[in-house]
């Protein structure tokens, strides 16, 4: 049992070897306890070895359950949100193989982390140094890409017109990196000073720029971040978050400037993902 729900994903997994089971309507006696819907959508696996999952911290309110569900069900292979924290990541993988985690959608902030666990399939994901997509092999050794590229180029089209210096890109985390591939030349500020992020630039006059990306989520926002100054001229908030409480939408309120989710992004990186699973399994 715990207090947020993450045992959830293991009674799950292991509901065909325990004696007693529940399942919950409203909150129930635990946020361990699954809904209905949920026993009944895992009691369409059989006899199933393996599993796969997104890990990371926030994942409870993750489209990647459901927008992986059919890819996995034709392989007999549920699903699961799993919410790993960094300091628990090297001793938590282990297990979660031998439990038989066969694939692995990776997110904030264990993307790092995952890249030293695997072994990088191609030149980008060994540039960036970053994995957000798995795969056991020989039940053995980890293989890992990084598909966000696919997703930030996904939405680069409704900014492909412009000059780089009226493109900012407010916070980052796990995907700065990513974002610095494709935008090398936009500028970057810290979400919790507001400064530009190049110390050498630190006291540089820039105009401020027209078109923010929003790299930020809910969870490190409400630690200490700040909202762009309120004379910027945006004109366009390109959010990479695709959660309703996003700040990026508060900010696109704010000031009255165009919106566009990131939803486009996780469905192009969800695609390749799909795609990376099925060339190497």
């Amino acid at each position: 049992m715990s207090e947020d729900g993450r045992w959830k994903w293991y009674r799950l997994w292991m509901k065909n070897s325990q004696l007693l089971n529940f399942f919950r309507e409203d909150k129930g006696s635990a946020l361990d306890q699954p809904y209905l819907l949920e026993w009944m959508r895992q009691s369409e696996f059989s006899k199933c070895k393996n599993f796969a999952a997104v890990l990371g911290d926030p994942v409870v309110h993750s489209r990647s359950p459901a927008e992986h569900f059919d890819f996995f069900k034709k392989q007999n292979k549920p699903f699961f949100a799993i919410k790993i924290e960094s300091q628990d990541f090297d001793s938590a993988f282990p297990g979660l193989q031998k439990l038989g985690l066969s694939e692995a959608a990776v997110t904030s902030p264990l993307k790092d982390l995952a890249f030293q666990k695997s072994q990088a399939c191609n030149l980008s994901a060994l540039e960036i140094a970053s994995t957000n997509t798995l795969i056991l092999k020989n039940n053995k050794d980890w293989l890992g890409t990084n598909t966000d590229i696919d997703g930030i180029r996904a939405i680069s089209k409704n900014i492909s017109h412009l000059d780089a210096s009226q493109i900012g890109v407010w916070g980052g985390g796990g995907t700065l990196k990513v974002i610095k591939k494709v935008y090398p030349q936009a500028l970057y500020f810290s979400s919790r000073h507001g400064t530009l992020r190049d110390a050498s630039n630190s006291t540089a006059i820039f105009s401020p720029p027209r078109f923010l990306i929003w790299a930020v989520g809910r969870k490190n926002f409400d630690r200490g971040g700040v909202f762009p100054p309120s004379d910027w001229p945006l004109e366009m908030i390109i959010d990479l978050n695709y959660a309703e409480d996003s700040p990026g939408r508060e900010c696109a309120q704010q000031f009255s400037c165009s919106y566009i989710s990131g939803l486009a992004m996780f469905k192009a990186q969800a695609q390749a993902q799909k795609n990376f699973w099925r060339e190497f399994s």
